[in-house]
């Protein structure tokens, strides 16, 4: 196979195909792991400025968060769930546990940074998962930015830049190659010759006889 063409997809296998199979492999390990299908859950910005969450200063938005299980659940835990009527997922703590009408256990969350509860109380079936207190700050963003229209075209163009970027150099690299190895075929043997300045100065005896 042509050295250009090997290089060509060693770029896109390390570019492409490795990094989505890493991530895939991770992601299920982290489900069987930590015993829920969503091991990982993004701080959203939900607060004015941008840079303060609903749980300042415990966490940011764009912090990553590794899950666990919603298993025995007790106030204090940092949990996700998803809100019903907004569609959104909450990070809050739960403050108080509670038994609705019809028997079931309520969770009572608030934000460590907001006045009031959540006027919305969780059911089991709403949590995600629980917070284990390990995050990553600012990773996040990535994700969230992957979530909108906008920041797939952007994430796409990037791809597409990194890409062109790499075949560029490669090509110029052959290009570079076949041009060494072209000069070096047609390039003319050297003579050690003497001095012109020393001939003229130093003019070679004759040894030929003339007759009259």
């Amino acid at each position: 196979m042509d050295k250009r063409v090997k290089e060509t997809l060693n770029v896109f296998l390390t570019t492409i195909i490795l990094p989505v199979v890493i991530i895939a492999v991770s992601i299920s390990f982290l489900n069987s792991l930590m015993g829920t299908s969503s091991p990982l859950a993004v701080v959203e910005i939900d607060m004015s400025p941008w840079y303060v969450s609903s749980m300042y200063p415990t966490l940011f938005p764009g912090d990553l968060l590794l899950l666990s299980g919603k298993e025995n659940l007790q106030v204090g835990d940092v949990i996700i769930y998803r809100n019903p009527y907004s569609g959104k997922n909450i990070v809050h703590r739960i403050i108080g546990i509670k038994i609705d009408q019809h028997g079931g256990k309520r969770y009572v969350t608030k934000g460590d940074y907001n006045a009031y509860p959540d006027s919305y109380n969780p059911s089991a079936e709403d949590i995600i998962g629980k917070w284990i207190g390990v995050k990553i700050h600012l990773v996040g963003f990535i994700l969230l930015l992957a979530n909108t229209s906008l920041g797939r075209i952007l994430l796409i163009i990037l791809l597409i830049i990194l890409l062109l970027t790499e075949f560029i150099r490669i090509f110029k690299e052959d290009k570079i190659t076949k041009e060494t190895a072209l000069t070096r075929e047609l390039r003319l043997p050297t003579y050690n010759l003497p001095d012109p300045w020393i001939l003229l100065s130093n003019p070679p005896s004759s040894n030929l006889i003339y007759s009259v």
